[in-house]
């Protein structure tokens, strides 16, 4: 007989449920209760319930855990249910019976394990049962047991794999036109900008007279004109040599027509070049210099002047020389620090220099016991990035390894047999020799597939026969007392 299965909602009251039974087909219905309905627990709703499944032909059962409405149920004859499953496995008219339920509930389950009437009952029937529970117990320890023994134990293999070396020496160039190595030797080369700046001083090698009084005498002005001239003071009379020497009056004069005088004058720069010899030619500056005649009958004296140290003019080139070739190797030393410098460095003699920065103390030569020169200097250089050079090593040196063995990355270097050559095209050529350490060739996931399962001791004896190693595996398990590595091999942890 089928079984029409309504769901109650918490909002549902009696006659929503009426019009969902009056949908129904079935002649069972069961009314599975919600865990919270207010409206639903009064006699009277169940009473209607009732009634309108007697109207429409269909026998009423409900699931349901509220006390009160079992209770109700109970009093009313309507068979109530604790779930789904129960409403199933019990006959509707035995939970029904308002007297004696739960009797009659246990005489039902009872009846149902017992076989039907007609059918010989097997004599060892107990003892069978009996026999399969145990049976049962048993495969469900062993299978814990045998879970535990997977997934509990852990176990690390130590691995010191054989190790040895490799040396390989090749011929290479490095050019600027390529962005990546050639297996067939040819090397990507670039160009580098290294700044550096130092400070170097040297003694100065050279003198400089320092002027220390200025020269002094009497010239004979002679007034070429009939009209008197005022010659005021400071009237430059200068030498005929070139430079001239100047020379400024003293004293404002009056001087007649036709007629002469004699006045005093002093060299305007100090030193012994205002010293003038008798006769020397005079002349005097600006407009006078067409109206008067000037002679010294007398010398000049008074000049004088004193030495002193100073940079000659070949001091400033050599001292640039020189701190240039220092900063040049103070660069060189740097290329190894430089991060976009990082690699081989094939020039010998910078690609270009640019001085960004020079500062000569003094600037020019002038009195000072040495000379000091600052430099900002950028060096351009041609390297081989480190990147090519390790990718290259470890692809030629790979092919050439032996079976069995790779190699070790962080042991690879490279260095130059001889001076890289610079060609006329712009490319390099030199000699590389590329050295690194090789390792045995271990799989993680062999190892721990060949110890899983076995003692320690023959896991030893196993890898040690296997495997290209230095000295014994070291097993460590995570329980000490258990016999066994792990049956699964992602239980295994391999280090080397």
């Amino acid at each position: 007989m089928k079984t029409q299965i309504i769901h109650l909602e918490s909002h549902d009251d009696v006659a929503s449920i009426r019009d969902r039974m009056s949908w129904s087909k079935c002649q069972e219905l069961l009314l599975v209760w919600p865990s919270h309905n207010a409206s639903l627990h009064t006699r009277l709703d169940l009473e209607l319930l009732a009634r309108h499944a007697r109207q429409i032909g269909a026998r009423l059962a409900f699931v349901v855990r509220q006390p009160d409405v079992l209770m109700v149920a109970s009093q009313l004859g309507i068979p109530a249910f604790r779930s789904i499953r129960q409403a199933r496995q019990i006959p509707w008219q035995l939970a029904g019976e308002p007297d004696h339920a739960q009797g009659r509930l246990l005489e039902a389950r009872r009846k149902r394990r017992t076989p039907r009437p007609g059918r010989p009952v097997p004599p060892q029937l107990e003892s069978l049962s009996t026999g399969w529970r145990l049976a049962i117990f048993g495969l469900g320890l062993a299978g814990f047991l045998a879970l535990l023994s997977v997934a509990i134990p852990r176990a690390t293999i130590a691995l010191r794999p054989q190790t040895r070396s490799q040396t390989l020496e090749l011929s290479v160039s490095a050019e600027s036109s390529l962005v990546s190595f050639n297996i067939a030797g040819r090397l990507a080369s670039r160009q580098v900008e290294i700044i550096v700046e130092g400070r170097q001083s040297i003694p100065a090698s050279g003198q400089i007279p320092i002027p220390l009084a200025a020269a002094s005498g009497t010239v004979v002005l002679s007034n070429l004109t009939d009209e008197t001239l005022t010659i005021p003071a400071g009237t430059v009379l200068r030498t005929a040599e070139s430079p001239p020497q100047r020379f400024a009056t003293s004293a404002q004069v009056m001087l007649p027509g036709l007629s002469a005088v004699e006045v005093q004058v002093h060299a305007e720069a100090p030193g012994e070049a205002g010293n003038l010899p008798a006769d020397s030619p005079l002349s005097v500056e600006g407009d006078l210099g067409l109206k008067l005649a000037a002679a010294n009958p007398t010398a000049f004296a008074g000049g004088r002047e004193q030495v002193s140290a100073a940079p000659a003019l070949e001091d400033y080139d050599s001292l640039r020389a020189a701190l240039l070739d220092a900063l040049w190797r103070s660069a060189l030393q740097e290329v190894g620090d430089n991060p976009q410098a990082a690699g081989l460095l094939l020039s010998t003699e910078p690609e270009r220099v640019s001085i960004l920065q020079e500062e000569f103390t003094p600037a020019e030569p002038q009195p000072a016991n040495e000379l000091s020169l600052r430099l900002r200097v950028a060096f351009t250089v041609v390297v081989v990035p480190q990147d090519q050079l390790e990718a290259f090593g470890q692809t030629v040196m790979d092919a050439a390894g032996p079976a069995g063995f790779v190699g070790i990355p962080s042991s690879f270097s490279a260095s130059v047999i001889d001076i890289p050559q610079k060609q006329e095209d712009g490319k390099y050529r030199l000699t590389l020799l590329l050295s690194r350490s090789l390792q045995a060739h271990i799989d993680a996931l062999e190892v721990a597939a060949l110890a899983a399962g076995k003692t320690p001791m023959e896991a030893v004896a196993v890898l040690s026969e296997s495997l290209r190693l230095e000295s014994a595996p070291e097993i460590r398990l995570n329980l000490a007392w258990w016999p066994l590595l792990p049956w699964l091999p992602s239980q295994i942890q391999v280090t080397q």
